[in-house]
């Protein structure tokens, strides 16, 4: 999960210790960092979420990756992933899923044809009319999710952990460390050994009113003329797309896990991970906000404002939404505000039906104002 590079004027003199890997410059501004050796270790960490719509009894952070002596726990995953699915057989959303789609019961062999579908459902004709990203068994699903996909993202990040004292240096640390949960890159990046890898908000242009435009327009429906359409995963593109259209130069590289960019070419799409995915565009952009509160998000965000949402607060930032406009009174305990997202499409105001926002936090989620 790609994140936006410091340049850095200091060059360092590393030199070899005893059992500690010296990891070499590779380009002008990147510093050196002494990395000791990686160790991955066992540990139960209990998930505390009282207010998930899940077991999470069944829920718990397994691992932690030692560097420098630092203790990083990684992201929580279920205890027993076969009670978690169990534990799904009476949702309602997953039964409509199932009987709509044509899907075997749900299992590991196709809980990500059953998330896609989790998305689609909502504008499905075929939707029952109880249906609605409000509902609590939708919720309930949408979190499932959240903690499933954390295996593998955990895999993830150890392998890239492990190969960092071969070839360490500033970029691939970086890479490292903006895939590690939120509070683990707190951690990290505030300890004096790696302070100069903590992200820096990007000072660029930005016309809010042009972005609102483009949102407004593009919020319902895709525009595949300029670029791709990731259909049920389309969230973090759209407001990658809003970006670019408010103002926001692109930082282009030839390397789809640094800078901030999307090209096209003889109709094929290119582009980095911050420009597609929820917790590097968060990650790469900088979150300068979060709570739990619905209340206080409100509060703090206007028109203009990149959205995120993290929907179990495992510390992984899952969908971005974009805010069109905001009412300046507290009614229904928010500040009403009007979101262009995508997955599922949409620019509807918060007290909308089908706009889920104001029960992210009810639900034990966490939501972040991005690049501010």
């Amino acid at each position: 999960m790609m994140k936006k590079f410091i340049n850095v004027v200091l060059v360092a003199i590393v030199v070899s210790l005893a059992g500690i890997l010296v990891c070499s410059k590779v380009s002008a501004g990147n510093e050196k960092f002494k990395v000791g050796d990686i160790n991955v270790k066992k540990t139960h960490i209990a998930f505390d979420n009282s207010k998930a719509l899940l077991n999470t009894k069944n829920i718990s952070t397994k691992e932690i990756i030692v560097v420098q002596g630092i203790e990083l726990p990684l992201l929580p995953t279920f205890d027993s992933d076969k009670k978690a699915i169990e534990e799904l057989s009476d949702n309602q959303i997953v039964k409509a899923i199932k009987d709509i789609y044509g899907y075997d019961v749900l299992s590991d062999n196709n809980w990500e044809d059953y998330r896609f579908a989790s998305i689609d459902i909502i504008d499905n004709p075929k939707c029952p009319d109880w249906s609605a990203e409000s509902d609590e068994d939708y919720m309930q699903l949408i979190q499932f999710f959240d903690i499933y996909e954390n295996k593998a993202d955990n895999k993830e990040t150890v392998r890239c952990a492990e190969g960092l004292g071969e070839r360490c240096n500033a970029t691939l640390l970086r890479e490292f460390i903006y895939m590690l949960p939120s509070e683990s890159q707190k951690k990290i990046v505030s300890n004096t050994k790696f302070e100069s890898l903590k992200a820096n908000r990007p000072v660029n242009g930005f016309n809010i009113n042009a972005a609102v435009s483009y949102a407004a327009k593009y919020g319902p429906s895709s525009n595949t003329s300029n670029y791709a359409d990731f259909g049920d995963e389309d969230c973090t593109n759209f407001v990658s797309q809003v970006l670019e259209n408010g103002g926001h130069s692109q930082t282009v590289t030839n390397n789809e896990k640094t800078g901030w960019w999307h090209k096209k070419k003889n109709n094929k799409h290119k582009h980095s991970l911050s420009w597609i995915r929820a917790n590097s565009f968060a990650n790469y952009m900088v979150v300068g906000y979060s709570t739990t509160s619905h209340t206080k998000f409100s509060s703090n965000i206007k028109k203009g404002d990149f959205i995120a949402a993290d929907f179990t607060n495992d510390g992984e930032w899952d969908h971005s939404g974009f805010v069109t406009d905001k009412v300046t009174t507290n009614n229904n305990g928010y500040y009403n505000y009007k979101v262009a997202q995508h997955s599922p499409n949409y620019h509807r105001w918060v007290s909308e039906e089908n706009n889920h926002w104001e029960g992210i936090g009810l639900v034990g989620g966490k939501y972040g104002r991005v690049r501010r």
